[in-house]
């Protein structure tokens, strides 16, 4: 069993979608089975308990282990029907499918529980559901049992809003609490909305993931993340305020890509933490994370507007950034869109525009290394400098085709100085004017992209090649 979960753990970090992720990993587990029967169960009303409700459908299920079993709204569900809990749900203790179908069913812990706690050893995979108001101190509406152990989450199509993780010292991951490095957590086409991680022991505490922390090997993939927080009672502060990532070291990129992240924060007046509006990655263990084709506006901290990674030990470590559009973020201390410390960094095609921090308005690294640095655009502050850096290696830079309107000179190479117009697809709001164009022999024309959208400036340099960069539409700011 446990090769067969080191081939499903190799596969995800070969492929970022989720469905065939989702499809290679349920091949293997079914066929470690020791031939138990997978079975279907019906929900067909909201009631708390008996026949018919999702209580009694999860004990059937559990009833049965061995294999994976799917549990259903079916078509006599009310459509948008609520179940709403009035005590704890069993603890899922087999790998199991929830699927909502069209019926929209809605699961509302009603301020006091966790809607789903999964146990060791279990993969569970969720599709069209929406979880409203869980509440646990780690993971408020879907959480590991204990953490530690084995177990894989996969969700798709589902909305989380008002989920809490409530805790003196360290809630964690106010919809989802995944603390496990030995298994995978993917979540695609989601919304996350007003979730919290809140602390209350003031003297002792380090709040965590508004809506989501992770220390597996985690692929998020198009989805929302609006309005969620990191609250502390004491002046210490926590870590990202949407979502915590403890990426665990090894081969295996964990992954963030096509989401939108809008108006999360994380305890910008803290005194101490306050790292990352709206994503914390802590890089373990020579571990790897790519960051690519992401919106992030207007979310706040005291460090790391938008993204705050660190790193405390390993040598690679290494950070990847490509197409993020970083728009309107304000920080109390330094990094108002990026803070980054003893990472290796590689970023290509990223826009940074009118974000704002005492230091490093754009960008802020410490120690670490600096790789690759192309076809960037740093546009206008909103106030203050642009980039701040203190011992970051620079002898291995690659630097081409960056654009600044605002001095970073260690990052800086010939590109243009520019100040783009609120339209202009630098900053990536999915507009298609101003693009330039250059002539290449028999009359055909090459393409040259910097920042996030659009920009098509000079000629491209030799190795540049514009294929297969696909442009972005984030509609709306």
């Amino acid at each position: 069993m446990s090769g067969l979960v080191t081939l499903a753990r190799m596969a995800c970090s070969f492929v970022t979608e989720s469905t065939v992720m989702k499809n290679f990993l349920g091949f293997l587990l079914v066929g470690a089975t020791t031939g138990a029967s997978a079975l279907d169960f019906s929900i067909t009303n909201t009631a708390n308990s008996g026949a018919g409700t999702l209580r009694q459908a999860m004990l059937a299920a559990n009833a049965n282990p061995g294999a994976t079993h799917t549990l259903t709204f079916d078509s006599s569900y009310p459509l948008d029907g609520q179940v709403t809990l009035l005590s704890a749900l069993p603890v899922v203790q087999t790998s199991t499918n929830l699927r909502g179908g069209n019926r929209r069913p809605v699961i509302n812990g009603n301020h006091g529980f966790p809607i789903l706690v999964i146990a060791a050893d279990v993969t569970v995979d969720i599709d069209s559901v929406h979880f409203r108001n869980g509440m646990r101190s780690v993971g408020g509406c879907i959480a590991l049992q204990a953490a530690t152990t084995t177990g894989s989450l996969f969700i798709d199509r589902s909305n989380f809003d008002d989920c809490q993780a409530r805790d003196p010292s360290t809630p964690g991951g106010g919809a989802i609490g995944w603390r496990t490095n030995d298994g995978q957590l993917g979540v695609s086409r989601s919304i996350f909305t007003n979730n919290s991680a809140v602390s209350s022991n003031a003297s002792n505490e380090q709040p965590r993931g508004g809506a989501i922390e992770s220390y597996s090997v985690t692929t998020l993939s198009n989805n929302t993340f609006e309005s969620n927080g990191v609250a502390s009672a004491g002046s210490s502060g926590g870590f990202g305020g949407a979502v915590y990532l403890s990426v665990p070291g090894g081969i295996f990129e964990s992954e963030v890509s096509g989401n939108r992240f809008r108006f999360n924060s994380v305890t910008p007046t803290a005194d101490t933490y306050g790292r990352g509006g709206a994503v914390y990655a802590n890089l373990k263990n020579d571990s790897l994370l790519s960051v690519q084709r992401n919106w992030f506006r207007g979310n706040s901290a005291r460090r790391g507007g938008a993204l705050a990674g660190e790193a405390n030990n390993g040598t690679v470590n290494q950070l990847t950034l490509r197409n993020n559009t970083f728009y309107n973020h304000s920080v109390t201390e330094a990094g108002g869109a990026l803070s980054l410390k003893n990472l290796r960094l590689i970023a290509e095609h990223n826009s940074f525009f009118n974000n704002d921090a005492p230091l490093a308005s754009h960008l802020q690294m410490i120690d670490g290394a600096a790789l690759r640095f192309v076809n960037n655009v740093m546009a206008a502050t909103y106030v203050g400098n642009a980039c701040a850096q203190t011992g970051v290696d620079f002898s291995a830079l690659y630097r081409a085709g960056n654009h600044f309107k605002t001095a970073c000179t260690d990052w800086s190479d010939a590109g243009a100085v520019i100040n783009p117009l609120m339209n202009s697809p630098v900053i990536d709001e999915g507009q298609r004017v101003g693009v330039l164009q250059v002539r290449r022999r028999r009359r055909r024309h090459r393409r040259c992209q910097s920042g996030a959208g659009r920009l098509l400036v000079g000629r491209c340099p030799r190795h540049y090649s514009s294929a297969g960069w696909r442009r972005q539409r984030h509609t709306g700011l």
